[in-house]
């Protein structure tokens, strides 16, 4: 059974609100700076999860790892559309999200880090930039039909946020709890 969330991106008191996950059934909102208001479709799959959330990707921060699960959610939503070949409208609309949720959670990132002077900034700041441009770079190819989004495609996804949850997030963790980011 597939459950879809068009969880609604809004402007409360001029700035906007970005849905981060869902915890003990609710859902959490955040403020995230620059982010602009839109609809992010989030499908929740119990059936052949593809990339399963486990406590050995926490950053130990609750906000970021609530990001990170729905990060997760979106990249299983990924999986499914394939798996059940949604076709390409279904696969761009997919993308669009994935690309709308990371720029609102890497600016969340961005903003602590350059609060609290985290010394490795810039290397982490391009490691975001060139993920939007990738996931970007996918959007535009499949709505141009130059390129089927595939399994090989989504494995290079799901390599690029493990590897980047479990190793350059992981380096700023430390660093922002020592300054009391929770």
């Amino acid at each position: 059974m597939n459950t879809v969330h068009d969880l609604a991106v809004t402007e409360e008191n001029g700035k906007v609100i970005s849905p981060v996950a869902f915890h003990n059934g609710m859902l959490h909102n955040r403020l995230y700076p620059g982010s602009q208001p839109g609809i992010v479709r989030i499908r929740e799959t119990d059936t052949r999860t593809y990339l399963r959330w486990n406590d050995s990707y926490s950053v130990g921060i609750a906000s970021f790892d609530n990001d990170h699960k729905v990060l997760f959610n979106i990249v299983n939503g990924l999986y499914e559309g394939i798996r059940v070949k949604e076709g390409r409208p279904a696969l761009v609309e997919a993308l669009h999200n994935l690309g709308f949720y990371v720029k609102g959670h890497f600016r969340s990132e961005e903003l602590a880090m350059q609060k609290y002077g985290y010394p490795n900034y810039d290397k982490h700041k391009k490691e975001h930039d060139d993920c939007v441009k990738e996931v970007g770079d996918y959007c535009h190819r499949v709505r141009a039909h130059d390129d089927l989004f595939s399994e090989e495609v989504l494995a290079s996804l799901v390599k690029w946020l493990v590897g980047h949850v479990n190793g350059t997030d992981k380096l700023y963790s430390l660093f922002l709890i020592n300054k009391g980011v929770e």
